[in-house]
């Protein structure tokens, strides 16, 4: 032990309470007297007390965090009878609790053995060496944005090279913006939206260009030095005013002619039956989960093999770590929750991954009535738009019969 002289006397006391031994102390020094051991016992058992005390407080004070979370999540979920809005808040907050950077959830058919995506909530800022980049030759009309500063809207008919790479991306329309300093410009901001029925228009565009002159207040060069979470709050006032799912704010080195991924935000609801579709057997952990009954799927990459998760563009990206349990109501699985990290192999312990199951499991009830519900609507209107066409053509059939009595 550093600074023990070896002629020092040297004492060690168990650090005991009245059930176990959780502990050792030391004591050394020239002064140090067999005489003294009775009153340093009493102080390690006093110190071993002390312990045991402040762990038991900090376990029931996380307990009491948990089950505060665990109300607030229930009534969120409650809250609303919409099926869609229920699925985000419960991404939102499974996100929140465990600190993984996306949570995606899909409904599970289990008769056709189809995993249906329904909610994408992500929040994820990369690493530099992780950063994906695109070469502005390729996108011309991108690189005229950044270097004139005007911005662009970009829906409709897509010339070349942006409809393949808005196809990749499910998207299909986009805003882009310069994010300048100065007059300057020095990253790309990208609004987008994966909803064919959802146009962007001259005002969404004001409302961009004037959130972006406010942040020029806070923002300066590089981008890259702020807060995750300011640009996280930039990115979710945009999605905010324009009516966008995602947006993606991104670096531009205008001396290699390419912009790098530093930050993007999503908020994607898929349509029932809408979103991509795939059966458990597509992916590991989707079988181990689904197929198979296993509660919980956790899986963390090595420096010598990473994960890929998912069949589609959104989610078969590497992922440092993965989290995937199901959906529940009672014993039926109804759905997959699937948490994703990219950037900080994010490792939770077996109590902090069984709090998560019940966020969800209790969530599940109110997600199961909403589901509920909208099926009782969507079956009661197309009953109602049967009626009304059986009524239109008895009108019809009743206006020939009056007219060919004439």
């Amino acid at each position: 032990m550093a600074g023990i002289h070896l002629d020092d006397p040297l004492c060690y006391l168990p650090l005991a309470t009245e059930d176990e031994v959780i502990g050792v102390m030391a004591v050394w020094g020239t002064n140090l007297k067999p005489s003294d051991t009775p009153a340093l016992t009493v102080f390690a058992s006093q110190l071993a007390t002390a312990i045991v005390n402040a762990q038991l407080y900090q376990r029931e004070a996380r307990r009491g965090r948990e089950l505060g979370l665990l109300l607030d999540a229930s009534q969120a979920t409650a809250a609303t009878s919409n099926l869609d809005q229920a699925l985000l808040t419960l991404a939102t907050q499974l996100a929140a609790f465990s600190g993984f950077e996306s949570c995606y959830i899909s409904e599970w058919d289990k008769a056709a053995n189809s995993i249906w995506a329904r909610v994408d909530h992500s929040r994820v800022r990369w690493k530099q060496e992780k950063r994906a980049f695109y070469r502005l030759r390729d996108y011309p009309r991108t690189e005229e944005v950044l270097r004139t500063g005007i911005p662009l809207i970009l829906q409709g008919d897509f010339e070349a090279e942006e409809k393949r790479w808005m196809a990749e991306l499910g998207r299909t329309g986009v805003i882009i913006l310069p994010l300048q300093v100065q007059g300057k410009s020095i990253a790309l901001v990208e609004v987008a939206t994966t909803k064919r029925e959802h146009l962007f228009d001259s005002h969404d565009l004001q409302q961009c260009i004037a959130i972006l002159a406010g942040a020029a207040a806070w923002i300066s060069d590089p981008i890259a030095s702020h807060n995750p979470a300011d640009l996280f709050r930039l990115e979710d006032e945009l999605k905010q005013a324009t009516g966008a799912e995602v947006c993606s704010i991104s670096e531009w080195d205008e001396k290699a002619g390419v912009v790098l991924t530093l930050a993007v935000a999503a908020d994607i609801i898929w349509k029932r039956g809408q979103g991509l579709s795939y059966t458990p057997d597509q992916d590991t952990i989707w079988s181990l989960v689904l197929n198979q009954a296993e509660n919980t799927a956790f899986v963390r990459s090595t420096q010598t093999k990473k994960v890929t998760v998912g069949a589609d563009a959104t989610t078969a990206m590497f992922a440092e770590s993965v989290i995937a349990f199901p959906l529940k109501v009672g014993a039926e699985r109804i759905g997959l929750v699937e948490l994703h990290d990219y950037n900080h192999k994010m490792q939770l312990t077996p109590d902090q991954i069984a709090f998560l199951r019940t966020v969800a499991d209790k969530a599940s009830y109110s997600i199961q009535n909403a589901r509920l519900l909208q099926e009782t609507e969507e079956r009661l209107g197309e009953k109602t738009a049967l009626l009304r066409e059986k009524e239109t053509m008895l009108k019809e059939v009743h206006h020939r019969v009056k007219t060919t009595s004439r």
